[in-house]
């Protein structure tokens, strides 16, 4: 039997939803730390780690973490943060090679580029299933 979730072969891994994109993934995939496989700075739960929003004036929950000068930030503060993007040329002006986007926008990005890999059947779907094998 393989996981659904991440494909290694044994018994099913034990799901996990990413705070940030909501995806879900197991509970294993985070490497250590509950950072999330897919967009990179969201908090799996279930892991330990939560704080509040790095914003001055917000007391939300922190659903990112290690994301650029505020260290993390709520879902309603991720388009504030501002994630550079290498263009991978390196021409003589370092500044024309960089840009940036809002981490929200970074987020859906990665959630497209790594939907093959990472189900997105929801933790109801996956009992459901469990159950009746």
């Amino acid at each position: 039997m393989t996981c659904h979730h991440c494909g290694r072969w044994g018994e099913e891994c034990k799901p996990a939803q990413c705070e940030g994109c909501k995806t879900w993934q197991c509970f294993s995939n985070g490497a250590g730390n509950g950072r999330c496989r897919v967009c990179h700075y969201g908090h799996l739960n279930g892991w330990s780690g939560f704080g509040k929003c790095g914003y001055k004036g917000c007391d939300r929950e922190a659903v990112f973490f290690g994301v650029p000068r505020v260290k993390r930030c709520c879902a309603e503060c991720a388009p504030r943060v501002k994630i550079a993007i290498s263009t991978g040329a390196r021409p003589r002006t370092s500044a024309s090679a960089r840009s940036s986007e809002p981490l929200d926008d970074y987020v859906r990005r990665m959630i497209l580029e790594n939907a093959r890999r990472y189900s997105r059947e929801t933790y109801a779907e996956w009992a459901k299933r469990r159950t009746s094998q």
